[in-house]
């Protein structure tokens, strides 16, 4: 059995299973708050009101493009947090940030990718109707410099530069489901990398790297709840210029990804919940540019916390 049937087949029994933990707690002893039956990655904090999640999320996968000799093994783990404020019940504000440790190896080498992620600020705007309308814009910046040393096969976790990031999207409510979907556009305004090799160090622009994904769910449940998703994610190519070497090079290729999630949400009173959530993320086309990849999938877990303070 190949690796990536085993990862899929994996996700699969983690899915059976939430739907097994997931029929365990219907019950007329749960009644979920409003903010309970929101969507987890659909949510806007009421009016005068603080909602925080914290997680943290280890993942594994693996790359091998059909030139490679063997396949190179992802694995990274870390922490994320979030805070939202909501200043009336149609808007609010959103601070997110994370920290990953994680590396990519094979029988010759290892490369280390580890530090802060982009550091998240948005603004958000709920319309309320029959029909759910969620609009979010705002930033994603580094915190720290995106570095790469090819001596001490070190990356940091961070992007490099600032973007603009746009998200919608619409949900239709019910009391014992939820369905709806979504798109997002993140557009680098600027990026540089700090480079080390054997020929010195150097600072690069890098050009392009812009992303747009659509998205769609369903939740359903009247105790616990369960929730799937599925995502498209195009990136564009991105490159950068060397001085040292007085070349353009390709920083970034040129890709697709589909993600199927499923996740439980546990209510634990009025303003506690807790998730569980996996993820499978597949290259369906199976190219990064104009390079074939015989893998490229990774499979993510996550336990997480949320909570609203009134």
């Amino acid at each position: 059995m190949s690796m990536i049937k085993f990862r899929m087949n994996i996700f699969l029994w983690f899915v059976s299973c939430l739907f097994s933990l997931q029929g365990l707690g219907q019950g007329p002893d749960i009644k979920l708050q409003e903010w309970q039956k929101y969507p987890l990655n659909f949510f806007q904090v009421s009016g005068e009101r603080f909602f925080v999640d914290t997680a943290g999320f280890f993942a594994a996968g693996t790359i091998k493009s059909s030139s490679q000799q063997e396949s190179d093994k992802v694995e990274n783990s870390g922490v994320e947090f979030s805070s939202e404020y909501g200043f009336t019940d149609q808007f609010a504000g959103k601070i997110q940030m994370a920290y990953q440790s994680g590396s990519q190896k094979n029988s010759t080498s290892t490369t280390k990718i580890e530090g802060l992620k982009d550091v998240t600020g948005l603004v958000k705007w709920k319309l309320t109707s029959p029909v759910v309308i969620l609009i979010e814009t705002g930033i994603e910046t580094s915190p720290e410099a995106l570095k790469i040393n090819a001596l001490s096969r070190t990356v940091t976790a961070s992007s490099g530069g600032t973007k603009v990031v746009i998200k919608g999207g619409a949900q239709i409510p019910h009391e014992k489901f939820v369905f709806g979907g979504g798109a997002s556009y993140k557009h680098f305004l600027q990026r540089e990398m700090e480079i080390t090799s054997v020929l010195g160090s150097e600072t690069a622009k890098i050009d392009g790297g812009n992303q747009i994904t659509a998205s769609g769910f369903f939740e359903f449940g009247t105790g616990l709840r369960t929730g799937l998703e599925l995502k498209w994610l195009f990136q564009n190519r991105s490159s950068y210029a060397s001085s040292a070497l007085q070349t353009t090079s390709d920083f970034e290729l040129e890709y697709q990804q589909v993600t199927t999630g499923a996740y439980l949400k546990i209510p634990a009173g009025e303003k506690i919940q807790m998730y569980i959530r996996g993820d499978y993320n597949l290259n369906p086309s199976n190219k990064r540019g104009s390079l074939s990849y015989d893998k490229d999938e990774l499979f993510e877990a996550k336990v997480g916390l949320q909570a609203v303070f009134f």
